[in-house]
């Protein structure tokens, strides 16, 4: 059966989505959302859910929001937003903002906000995990994105507390890579869980632990694997996150 996935992950034609609804997904961000590709990984996740999630990026290294806005360092994410049909624009940016940044923080996540409303799409506020050495800070960022969502009415995806809430139930887990601030293959799939559970309203049961995929930041390769546990854990942590949210 793994066989099997991996081949259908790698040809478009096995995930004939026909009988499905289908939100096309746009996402905003820096190396917190290409690393370990999560957007295809959300994308891969749907495949098992009644609606596909069809991914595409607009990325790069260190990007803040207010660089895809003023089309800092060759971004075109507004030209993406108007020239193509997006049902909803995930927008994340640098994880400490709310605290380093905090006037820019708003103002710009507002302008983004108003901008994808107005291009016909559903914005959602991408709310990060804390770097490892700073996760005492966690509460507080949480707290700025939940204001901010109220302030400029719109949806946050609770990617930081569902981190919080994991290394609470297990103390061990390794969410981040070495550098303690990118996440880990773990970290990314808890991710994926969260915002897969936000967009479609379900986590299915049945997933394999390969995640292959053909692209990969512009290149092949491999995105993850998981263990059974790792995958249950995470399923748990995105119900009850999102449901807590919701």
């Amino acid at each position: 059966m793994v066989l099997v996935f991996i081949i259908c992950v790698n040809n478009d034609s096995c995930f004939s989505q026909s009988s499905k609804d289908t939100l096309y997904v746009l996402f905003v961000g820096n190396s917190f959302t290409y690393h370990n590709n999560l957007p295809k990984m959300v994308s891969i996740i749907s495949d098992s859910t009644h609606i596909k999630l069809v991914t595409k990026t607009s990325v790069a290294p260190g990007a803040k929001i207010s660089d895809h806005w003023l089309g800092i360092g060759g971004l075109k994410t507004k030209e993406i937003i108007i020239k193509e049909k997006f049902d909803i624009v995930i927008l994340q940016g640098q994880s400490m903002a709310p605290m380093s940044h905090p006037d820019s923080f708003i103002v710009y996540r507002k302008l983004f906000c108003d901008y994808v409303n107005e291009n016909g799409a559903e914005p959602f506020i991408f709310s990060s995990w804390a770097p490892q050495k700073l996760h005492k800070y966690q509460e507080e960022l949480t707290g700025a994105y939940l204001k901010l969502s109220r302030e400029i009415n719109a949806k946050v995806l609770p990617i930081g507390p569902a981190w919080s809430l994991a290394q609470n139930l297990k103390p061990g887990i390794e969410l981040f890579i070495s550098d303690g601030r990118h996440p880990s293959a773990i970290g990314t799939f808890l991710a994926a869980c969260v915002i897969t559970k936000t967009l479609t309203g379900e986590i299915p049961e049945n997933l394999q632990t390969y995640f292959a995929t053909k692209e990969f930041y512009g290149e092949s390769g491999e995105l993850v694997f998981l263990s059974i546990s790792d995958i249950i854990f995470c399923r748990k942590i995105a119900n009850q996150i999102v449901n807590i949210k919701n």
